[in-house]
């Protein structure tokens, strides 16, 4: 999947967390691993990330057809960004990888950095969409905390790091909605100290939630580009 074909991939599945750690059987078609009926999110994307192009064991420095060129660009997020892919990668597939982790939590993508930067090259560009699944305890703090160790892992790797503004959610409570935007507050003025990117979403996605497919927790195709345009 190094050299010729284009190494954007995607994971997801339609069904609810039931047994989220349970092995979920995997199909590959292509580029797209596709978790089958029946498996639950955080189950495919276990399994997926082993198989992540950029994962262990992988490599874009040095000779052969695996080598990549340029400076590689990684987006790595939860399920909200599984249609950016057609708009990033199209422009240069080989230096350009989506990785989609249904259902992630901030913990989650802090235990995989290792695997989805494996192979990235020296010094990739880094930009992280995370946080709509994870949910506000202790007034926030282990939030907080979640976010200084993922950015603290991203800063070893590379000094090119931007984090997403959390999207609204529509038919979220106002409480909710609250939450999510004192979440961003706090991750923006992080940003801001630790010299990190911030990219700004709320404004454009908030606006009568047209950019929302109907299951309202996802893009649609419109929001896809929208967001993989940025």
């Amino acid at each position: 999947m190094l050299g010729k074909t284009a190494l954007s991939w995607r994971v997801w599945s339609r069904l609810t967390l039931r047994a989220p750690w349970e092995p979920a059987p995997l199909i590959q078609v292509g580029g797209i691993v596709l978790g089958r009926e029946g498996s639950s999110e955080l189950a495919c994307m276990e399994q997926a990330d082993s198989q992540s192009p950029l994962g262990a064991g992988t490599s874009n420095t040095g000779g052969g057809s695996s080598a990549r060129e340029g400076r590689q660009a990684i987006v790595v997020g939860d399920s909200i960004i599984r249609k950016v892919d057609r708009v990033i990668c199209r422009k240069d597939p080989t230096c350009r990888t989506v990785c989609c982790l249904p259902g992630a939590r901030v913990r989650h993508v802090v235990e995989r950095v290792g695997r989805l930067l494996g192979g990235a090259g020296e010094d990739p560009a880094v930009l992280v969409h995370i946080g709509t699944n994870d949910k506000v305890r202790g007034g926030g703090e282990v939030l907080k905390n979640d976010f200084k160790k993922l950015g603290a892992k991203l800063r070893a790797r590379t000094s090119k790091v931007i984090f997403s503004e959390i999207f609204p959610v529509p038919r979220a409570t106002l409480r909710r909605q609250r939450e999510l935007r004192e979440i961003n507050a706090r991750l923006r003025d992080w940003c801001r100290e630790e010299g990190f990117g911030f990219l700004q979403n709320w404004a454009d996605f908030s606006v009568g939630y047209r950019l929302f497919a109907r299951d309202g927790g996802h893009l649609n195709d419109d929001g896809a580009a929208a967001l993989g345009e940025k």
